[in-house]
């Protein structure tokens, strides 16, 4: 018999770096299991939706450059990639 490890659930307030899978797949359930259906009071709901939206508008965005050229995606992501570095290096020479 082969020796399975089960996940644990995260415990509430405890947080750790995960994939983008993981983030979608937490931010899906989390919409589920507020929702009134499940006898919750959708916290956040607005915030969660919109988080959804932006991944896959971002994949689709995404898988639409890749098709044109892989080359412009890496462009495409280095540009954001330093554009959300410039913000992080502006807010935080703000905050002091």
């Amino acid at each position: 018999m082969h020796d399975v490890e089960i996940p644990k659930a995260r415990p509430a307030g405890e947080t750790h770096a995960c994939t983008l899978e993981e983030e979608e797949t937490l931010t899906i359930t989390g919409i589920g299991a507020d929702s009134s259906i499940a006898n919750g009071n959708n916290p956040r709901l607005a915030r969660r939706v919109a988080a959804v939206v932006a991944m896959f508008l971002g994949a689709a965005l995404g898988a639409a450059i890749i098709r044109y050229s892989i080359s412009a995606a890496l462009w495409l992501g280095t540009v954001i990639s330093a554009l959300c570095s410039a913000a992080l290096v502006s807010r935080v020479a703000h905050a002091r």
